[in-house]
């Protein structure tokens, strides 16, 4: 929809069936949890993508590895595994007792 009106002809090839899976690749990369999530994923990927393309007519197969490994190892993608390593550092930071320091008494 954002596609259509960003070009004036939007042909049939653009709303292939390639390219709604990548969206959705994008998607669950980037994790569906987080506002921005999805957003992550469209740059990591398009990055990956242009990387990977570069070296090797394979990169298809490469995105395959990745959504698989995003799937079994960062359940909730890449912005949720991010939020979900950053949380127990704050708690356990806000659960620390201050340091004490040494008095002495004259």
């Amino acid at each position: 929809m954002l596609y259509a009106g960003y070009y004036p002809v939007v042909s049939p090839s653009t709303a292939h069936l390639s390219m709604s899976i990548l969206f959705m690749v994008m998607v669950i990369a980037g994790g569906s949890s987080v506002f921005l999530g999805p957003a992550v994923g469209a740059i990591v990927l398009t990055v990956l993508r242009a990387a990977v393309s570069a070296e090797t007519p394979r990169w298809p197969t490469v995105m395959g590895v990745i959504l698989i490994a995003v799937v079994l190892f960062a359940r909730e993608g890449i912005t949720g595994t991010v939020r979900d390593w950053l949380r127990p550092r704050r708690r356990s930071a806000e659960a620390a007792p201050p340091a004490q320091l040494a008095t002495t008494t004259s």
